[in-house]
């Protein structure tokens, strides 16, 4: 805010780019709008939905004589939901899914945060799925749904006002399946893994006793 004398100018340092003179707006960016005191001669500008990329330096000119000015920082912080244990969670047939979902800072309290199961709200019913959320400058969501179904399986996503969302796939598995991340690889059993690890144990044990230089472990 600057206090008026003359004529009064703001500009935005990053592109110097004239935003006002006087009561006078010379930017295409309708979000800002001057503001005129005429009580107390002060000149606002006003920024409306702010979003990061208009956070840096604005210089408030006043052409008089000597002509001086001030230079304010703005920052624009946008909230960032987080899925706990993202991207991915595997889970077996008629076991528990327990979500949580932090947004660790918001300037304001957000109005709600909603869960999202594969695009539609999740709503709890009183026996399977429940939710315990506390929202705040610091708000924390958990979604439990217990007796894990096939259908379960899907993306779940927090969605969180005025934050950006998170998302965590599940996977619910059935009686012999194995997550992805096990399934594509060696096609050897346990037994021979078992077998292998024996027979390596075995001159390593030698090696340890003929050596007379004692070991020392950090």
């Amino acid at each position: 805010m600057c206090r008026e004398s003359s004529q009064v100018s703001w500009i935005r340092h990053r592109d110097l780019h004239i935003l006002s003179v006087g009561a006078v707006t010379y930017t295409s960016d309708d979000r800002f709008q001057v503001v005129p005191d005429q009580t107390t001669g002060d000149w606002a500008m006003r920024l409306m939905y702010a979003r990061p990329r208009d956070s840096g330096q604005y210089d408030c000119q006043v052409s008089a004589t000597p002509a001086y000015g001030r230079t304010f920082h703005l920052e624009v912080v946008e909230p960032q939901a987080e899925v706990l244990r993202a991207p991915e969670m595997h889970v077996g047939v008629g076991s528990l899914i327990n979500l949580t979902c932090v947004v660790p800072y918001s300037p304001e309290t957000p109005e709600y945060l909603h869960w999202y199961h594969k695009e539609r709200m999740v709503r709890e019913d009183g026996q399977r799925v429940w939710m315990r959320t506390t929202l705040g400058h610091k708000s924390i969501s958990q979604l439990v749904v217990k007796d894990a179904r096939p259908s379960d399986s899907g993306l779940y996503t927090c969605s969180p006002a005025h934050s950006r969302e998170h998302s965590i796939t599940v996977h619910v598995l059935t009686a012999g399946e194995y997550p992805a991340a096990m399934q594509g690889g060696s096609s050897v059993t346990c037994a021979p893994h078992w077998r292998l690890l024996r027979l390596m144990a075995a001159p390593l044990l030698t090696l340890l006793i003929a050596s007379h230089k004692p070991y020392f472990y950090m």
